[in-house]
């Protein structure tokens, strides 16, 4: 469906463009509704979270690539660390990505999502300020995703799996 990112999921309303700088580190309603927000029943559920590698940033956001298995089994010895140190020296840094929901009780800001208003951010921190801002200090806020610590370690054990597998595969195809 095109265009759907650039919906109000409030109102409904189409603002076109303008809706990728309203939503940004925030929810994807258009400013003039947001104080409707302000002291709602509300609960920021941090959803989930992944890791990108990040080939450049520009102003119209980031590249991704992915992280090459096939590499660090054969040129890292499955050395994570060395891994990304490497690849940060070479301009590309790991950056995580949060996937965040507002979810809102009260029935007259249900809006078109039925209450459930979900974005993603690389800024977490700026997404919890943005919302507390609008909801107020009534904004309970839930991290089922995990710290950032457990995020990374979480990340480069699997990491390491799939590079083993990978390698495994090779090796049976070898064979």
């Amino acid at each position: 469906m095109a265009g759907i990112e650039k919906i109000c999921e409030f109102s409904d309303q189409y603002p076109g463009w303008e809706m990728y700088g309203y939503k940004r580190n925030g929810i994807q309603i258009m400013p003039e509704f947001r104080k409707l927000f302000r002291g709602a029943d509300a609960t920021l559920v941090i959803v989930s979270a992944e890791v990108h590698q990040v080939s450049f940033m520009s102003k119209r956001g980031y590249c991704y690539s992915s992280p090459c298995k096939y590499q660090l089994a054969e040129d890292f010895d499955f050395n994570v660390s060395d891994y990304v140190e490497y690849h940060e020296y070479m301009g590309k840094h790991f950056k995580i990505d949060y996937k965040y929901a507002l979810v809102v009780k009260d029935k007259a800001l249900q809006g078109t999502v039925g209450g459930r208003y979900t974005n993603w951010s690389m800024n977490l921190s700026t997404v919890m300020r943005k919302m507390k801002r609008m909801v107020g200090p009534n904004l309970r806020i839930v991290n089922e995703a995990g710290s950032r610590a457990q995020i990374l370690s979480n990340w480069r054990k699997q990491f390491i799996k799939d590079a083993r597998e990978y390698q495994a595969q090779e090796e049976r195809e070898a064979a």
